[in-house]
């Protein structure tokens, strides 16, 4: 048995794992290195490892930081299996399919810069291209369910337990025996906080000899959830008394939805004005959001129970999604009563730009 880490030790980013047992080389995660156009080199090299002799790569979620080089993994010789959850295997698609058109996309404006200097961009090349991505689509093979055992090998089986934290979420569980050793080894993967009402809270495995811990937060205790949601409310309040826009840089993955969760909320409960008209401008999000509402089971009680009696948590009358580049500058024209959510949620690209320029000097906007 042996155990290597080649990203995501010591950093945040680049999760990437390898775990060897009973024959079989096993990949958990195979993540994007985030944080500018610095960590570009650490993308392309070299993964540590001969991305032909993995037998297995198991997903614990969607985020890109955990599934954003299965493509370059692909284009360098992997051809085994990609075991996941059902939504996670839907939801990275989308992640992939984005990442790929922005790699693609900073290619193409590497190539008309070297252009304008008169140097050559031949070997200019994006870290993946469409056709890389579209390939590792068809190494995803079983579809892991929380709690039921998937055999790997003789003597190698993984078990996929609620992590909590996004849509599919996993902590991995290996069950190894080789030699006549036997070992239980779990990855966290990346941990939800419990009392959520739109996930369930993370299950708790039984004992490990081993655990790789994901530990970005670990030296923080979170903010309750409830006064941030009052906080929102509030915040809205107070904007569209001074007559501005509240602008919300969002990620497509989770943070849209759990502001729509409370949004919708605020409307029925009337914590927010029944008039508010909300603008998802991300296609990506709506997307997301899309992908979300087909997959109920993997909810809280209270949600689950919404989706039961027919109703939408993500959905309210006031709620617009905007798909057209025509459509989201047009947003510019509205200069009072909008909650205006938009990516990137770093604010370093996106439709939130604009919508940025067009109301963080107004000092009647919010930016939340």
């Amino acid at each position: 048995m042996k155990l290597s880490f080649h990203g995501a030790d010591r950093g945040v980013t680049g999760s990437c794992h390898l775990l060897q047992s009973g024959g079989k080389q096993i990949l958990v995660d195979c993540g994007l290195y985030q944080g500018g156009r610095e960590i570009d080199e650490e993308n392309n090299e070299p993964f540590g490892f001969d991305p032909a002799a993995i037998d297995f790569v198991v997903l614990t979620h969607a985020h890109l930081d955990h599934c954003g080089r299965l493509p370059l993994l692909y284009k360098r010789g992997f051809r085994g299996e990609i075991i996941t959850t059902a939504a996670s295997r839907e939801l990275a698609r989308l992640v992939l399919l984005d990442s790929t058109h922005l790699q693609e996309e900073e290619t193409k404006y590497r190539e008309r810069k070297a252009a304008r200097r008169g140097g050559e961009h031949g070997s200019i090349e994006p870290l993946y291209t469409m056709l890389d991505t579209l390939n590792s689509f068809e190494m995803f093979g079983r579809t892991a369910k929380y709690g039921n055992p998937v055999e790997l090998g003789a003597g190698v089986r993984a078990t996929f337990f609620d992590a909590g934290h996004i849509l599919g979420s996993a902590s991995i569980l290996f069950e190894l025996e080789e030699s006549g050793r036997k070992r239980r080894v779990l990855f966290s993967g990346d941990i939800g906080n419990a009392g959520h009402p739109l996930l369930r809270a993370p299950d708790v495995p039984a004992a490990c000899d081993i655990v790789v811990m994901e530990t970005t937060y670990g030296d923080r205790l979170h903010k309750a959830l409830e006064p941030s949601v009052q906080e929102l409310y509030q915040a809205v309040i107070d904007t569209f008394r001074r007559g501005g826009n509240v602008i919300i840089p969002t990620f497509a993955l989770e943070r849209t939805q759990e502001l729509l969760f409370f949004l919708r909320s605020g409307v029925e409960k009337n914590s927010i004005p029944g008039s508010t008209q909300v603008f998802l401008d991300s296609p990506m999000a709506i997307s997301a959001t899309e992908i979300f509402e087909r997959h109920a089971d993997c909810y809280a009680k209270e949600t689950m129970a919404m989706f039961g009696e027919g109703r939408d948590p993500f959905h309210f009358q006031g709620l617009h999604f905007v798909r057209e580049t025509a459509d989201s500058i047009a947003l510019n024209r509205i200069s009072t009563g909008a909650v205006i959510m938009a990516g990137a949620g770093m604010c370093t690209g996106g439709r939130v730009r604009h919508h940025l320029k067009h109301n963080l000097w107004r000092r009647e906007s919010s930016i939340v």
